[in-house]
């Protein structure tokens, strides 16, 4: 008799740690949810991110051009290497110019300036808003993590890898 109400209390256990378990998680999914638009979620499903939304806007308002510098010698701020007769520049309202993929890389990083002068490449309230869906983006990535945690620590076969 004593094992079967041995057996009982660690069954009735671990039911209340995976009761506990799944109340987090659906809170976690419901406090989630409430707090993004589905227009944001579904945004994040299909790849689409802050800074891809960022770099198109930029290319729409400073589209990259092939450089002709006209016997005039230039260097990208962000390489610090020569700008050469052909290469994909970008020109920023300041009259800054870098190489293509050398600005864009540094729009990625967070940086909405002019890597010279610090001009905001883009209007204000633009920006104030991509930083605003960057910080959702990255709440809704660490929330993510948690459940996914959560769920592995107790038996789940999930990995998630860290992204880039």
């Amino acid at each position: 008799m004593g094992s079967v109400s041995d057996f009982l209390s660690k069954l009735y256990t671990i039911a209340i740690c995976l009761f506990s378990i799944f109340v987090i998680e659906v809170t976690i999914l419901i406090h989630s949810l409430a707090r993004y638009p589905w227009r944001r979620v579904q945004r994040l499903a299909s790849g689409i991110t802050a800074s891809t939304t960022l770099l198109a806007l930029i290319d729409a308002q400073h589209p990259a051009i092939r450089y002709s510098g006209g016997g005039e010698s230039k260097e990208c701020a962000v390489c610090l290497t020569r700008l050469e007769d052909g290469d994909q520049v970008r020109e920023l309202q300041c009259k800054h110019e870098f190489h293509k993929d050398c600005l864009d890389q540094w729009l990625k990083r967070e940086q909405v300036t002019c890597p010279l002068c610090r001009r905001y490449v883009l209007p204000e309230e633009v920006v104030f808003e991509h930083k605003q869906l960057r910080s959702e983006e990255e709440l809704y990535r660490e929330e993510a993590q948690l459940a996914f945690m959560i769920y592995s620590m107790y038996g789940g076969g999930l990995h998630i890898t860290p992204s880039g």
